[in-house]
This record gives structure tokens, C-alpha cells and sequence, in this order.
């Protein structure tokens, strides 16, 4: 079986999602030296709409009051997954705008920064964009390095 199957990557990318939803609080606070590290929004993921309505209302908000705009609405709408953390050193609240994929591609690079970028505007706090994937190529690796993404490679163990 071709490990690079484009069906494959989409399945495997999403299952990825579900993981990292359940699990990736314990490395970010390892990571990052944070605290309650919690999810705030996954755009796949229909149990996190209720229980995170606020999120929508500040990213309504947000746009309805030229804070972000329309392209960055829709960026946060479709982020893989929104954490919140405390920062141990200060206790302020830092936010980690995450996308998965099974193989880390240019886009994700930059929808993780873009999204990062629109919750720092829209709530003036740090925001630190990762990508969470099972393989990453060194040109991508290099270009999330010149942007300011952080990289997570997992175990492909699914």
C-alpha cells in the first residue's frame, strides 16, 4: 500500500484531529511550561460548539467590530483545533492555534500562522501557531521554522 495515498493522508489527518483533540494538552505543557492547557474550538468536531459558544461570539464580535476580518473569520471558523493555556511564568493566557495533518503541507503552515495572528488581534494575547502531523518534508520544516510555527511530529501509530 502506498504510504503517500492522497485518501489515506485525508482518513489519517483526520483521525489525527480526534487524537490530538483528546491528548495534546500534556505536551503543550511540557512544551510550552503552561497550565491548563484546554480545547476551545475544533471545526470538526460538533461537542465542542456548545460547550464553546463564547468562542463564536468573540470571533462574531471580532469581525462585526473590524478587529479581525472576513478572511480571518473564516480561518478561525475552520482551525483544526483552539487551545488555551496559562502561561506558568506570568500566569496570562496564551492560545495555540493548531492544524493537523498527516503529511504537514505549506497551507496548514500557514493557516496555523494565520490563525495564530487573528486570536492575538482579537484578544491581544499571545498566540502561538502549531502544526501537529506524522511527517513533515525539509522545505516545510524550514518555512515553519522562518515563520514562527512550531512543528509536532507524532507517531504514526493509529
Amino acid at each position: 500500500m502506498d504510504n503517500n495515498d492522497p485518501w489515506i493522508d485525508r482518513f489519517k489527518g483526520y483521525r489525527l484531529e480526534k487524537r490530538l483533540f483528546k491528548k495534546i494538552s500534556l505536551p503543550l505543557i511540557r512544551e510550552f511550561d503552561v497550565r491548563r492547557a484546554r480545547p476551545i474550538w475544533a471545526s470538526s468536531f460538533e461537542e465542542m460548539v456548545g460547550a464553546n459558544l463564547q468562542f463564536l461570539d468573540d470571533i462574531d464580535d471580532a469581525e462585526d467590530a473590524g478587529k479581525i476580518t472576513e478572511d480571518e473569520y473564516v480561518h478561525l471558523m475552520s482551525a483544526d483545533l483552539i487551545m488555551r493555556a496559562l502561561r506558568n511564568s506570568d500566569g496570562a493566557t496564551i492560545w495555540f492555534a493548531i492544524e493537523a495533518s498527516a503529511a504537514v503541507a505549506t497551507s496548514d503552515i500557514e493557516r496555523a500562522r494565520q490563525s495564530a495572528h487573528a486570536i492575538t488581534k482579537m484578544y491581544n494575547q499571545d498566540a502561538i501557531p502549531l502544526v501537529c502531523g506524522y511527517r513533515i518534508s525539509d522545505p516545510q520544516r524550514q518555512q515553519a521554522r522562518e515563520q514562527g510555527v512550531h512543528v509536532f511530529i507524532v507517531p504514526d501509530n493509529d
